[in-house]
């Protein structure tokens, strides 16, 4: 009776001595939270940076695979499937094959920019166009034959467009600003004829020297002094 008692004791003992080993790695790990502060906060916008550069690297698989197979950087349609088909949108139904989005073209799945990744909640339609070059980019040319192709996402937030530069390019420093701003247009809308071939070539320049775009596919800067912050995504270099 009295060894069955000791080894009560005993047990209830060394469960003592596991609860409160528990408790202390609880509270140092509340303690090492605590005093990071700002971790949550990075370990999201981490995620962040890789839910905003996921999808468009897909887009440029899906389109990348199209140009491959024939078809000009410039004759590529962005529309969603649904916008292929109807009385409105006849126009389209013998283009299907040139749908980066669409089943019978490239396929790639279409989404949106995620609302927690924006400035003012909600999600946001992708920008895709040919206006502007990369310098250092590809092969350079006159007018628009030296644009890349290139999506955007407008209207995000400032912390995401940070880590974004800083996860991607080990950049320290405050996000890059085009001063002047530019237009970023969406000639992939539906309704349109054809794909829109801008007249012009705009080079991405936020004035320093060297220029913060050389060479980069992808990245972050602020459209304009007080402007949206705009990440943008090289679909395909040209």
């Amino acid at each position: 009776m009295l060894k069955q008692t000791q080894a009560q004791r005993g047990n209830v003992l060394f469960l003592i001595l596991i609860a409160v080993a528990l408790f202390a790695a609880l509270s140092y790990a509340v303690t090492q939270s605590s005093r990071s502060g700002g971790d949550a906060s990075k370990e999201t916008n981490v995620i962040n940076t890789a839910s905003l550069t996921q999808w468009p690297n897909s887009v440029r698989t899906s389109a990348l695979r199209l140009i491959v197979g024939g078809i000009a950087p410039e004759d590529l349609y962005f529309n969603i499937p649904t916008e292929f088909s109807g009385s409105a949108n006849t126009y389209f139904v013998t283009r299907e094959s040139r749908g980066v989005f669409h089943p019978s073209g490239g396929a790639a799945p279409y989404q949106r920019v995620p609302a927690n990744l924006t400035r003012d909640g909600n999600d946001l339609a992708w920008k895709f166009n040919l206006d502007f070059e990369i310098p250092l980019l590809g092969l350079s040319g006159a007018g628009y034959t030296g644009n890349d192709l290139i999506a955007f996402a407008e209207g995000i937030t400032q912390s995401v467009c940070d880590r974004v530069n800083k996860e991607l390019h080990q950049y320290e420093s405050a996000t890059p600003v085009i001063a002047a701003g530019v237009t970023i247009n969406n000639n992939r809308t539906a309704l349109t004829t054809d794909p829109a071939e801008p007249s012009t070539q705009t080079i991405l320049n936020d004035g320093s020297t060297p220029n913060w775009f050389e060479n980069k596919a992808f990245g972050c800067f602020r459209n304009g002094s007080a402007g949206e912050f705009t990440f943008f995504y090289v679909l395909a270099e040209r």
